[in-house]
């Protein structure tokens, strides 16, 4: 096992025996904290904020795995532990069905309602949690599902992910399938369709030197099409992510990449007529590389902010 104070990804096996598709990578090396195999059982995927009254899931049946994870650190927020395992389902096909932020899910009743390891399984801080919810279609013509949760400590951060294995969809007869009443769009820019359908996207254009913070020209078409995005559709959240090159030490990068994400929200907000309260901005550091930094080319694709679509109420 590498050292912890190793930035590298560190691959964690899924349970032996176990036909479950998405076997997570995590920014540091995780300690395996619970875990529970069922072979028939029901999975609520859940597919929205709680409303007051339900958390609104799909329910299907299968295989299901429940496991969690701790990693030690005081480096990392919630946001910069969930980023890579957002990066890797979209790698691997998954489609983004809902995802969210402490008071945006539901605060206390929204992690209550989900299916979560009670202590010392699972630790969920209710100050700080991130919910990510993702599903593909298997070769068998099936579902393939997960529920993930994330939270912090100062000092640790706690994982749990539920996979429903390959399994065609079969709703429960004891609980209601809840569908919530969509919100129809306008989206004008292939950004916004990339938005509604992934669930986020690079801002192209908008590019940095290593160690700077300064916006370029040549970004401005991108940050217009968020502009436009957001204004068309007032009832819509997202995150600004900043993403540095490898050069330096990760505390450093991630306090750039966060300088980043910040300045292409004041330029949104004061020059494009932006609502602050549509929108906050984080950095991963070097975290999720979308090239190799071995090469002056990787390490400038690699300094780029992302925009993530984090709510639509």
């Amino acid at each position: 096992m590498k050292s912890a104070l190793s930035f590298i990804f560190y691959l964690v096996a899924c349970i032996p025996g176990a036909a479950f598709a998405f076997t997570p990578a995590f920014p540091l090396p995780a300690q395996p904290n619970a875990s529970e195999v069922s072979d028939l059982s029901s999975f609520g995927l859940i597919s929205g904020a709680w409303d007051g009254d339900k958390l609104p899931a799909v329910q299907l049946e299968g295989q299901v795995s429940k496991q969690s994870w701790r990693i030690p650190t005081s480096e990392l927020t919630s946001l910069q532990l969930l980023s890579p395992l957002r990066d890797q389902l979209t790698e691997q096909g998954y489609d983004l069905v809902f995802e969210c932020d402490t008071e945006a899910c539901g605060g206390f009743d929204f992690r209550f309602a989900a299916d979560v390891f009670n202590e010392p399984g699972m630790h969920v801080n209710l100050g700080d949690y991130r919910f990510l919810s993702a599903r593909r279609t298997a070769e068998n013509g099936g579902s393939q599902a997960l529920n993930i949760m994330i939270s912090r400590t100062p000092e640790t951060g706690f994982v749990q992910i539920n996979q429903l294995g390959s399994a065609a969809d079969t709703p429960t007869t004891t609980e209601p399938v809840i569908t919530p009443i969509p919100v129809t769009p306008v989206v004008s820019s292939d950004l916004g369709q990339a938005l509604e359908t992934r669930g986020h996207a690079v801002l192209e254009g908008v590019t940095f030197r290593s160690g700077g913070t300064t916006l370029a020209e040549s970004g401005m078409s991108s940050l217009a099409a968020v502009a436009e995005y957001l204004q068309q559709n007032p009832s819509r959240r997202v995150t600004l992510v900043g993403h540095t090159d490898a050069v330096g030490g990760l505390a450093g990068n991630v306090d750039l990449s966060k300088r980043r994400a910040q300045a292409v929200m004041q330029h949104l907000i004061a020059n494009l007529g932006v609502r602050a309260d549509q929108i906050t901005a984080d950095g991963v550091g070097y975290l999720a590389p979308r090239a190799s930094n071995l090469t002056d080319a990787g390490r400038e694709a690699n300094r780029r902010v992302e925009v993530t679509l984090t709510s639509t109420e």
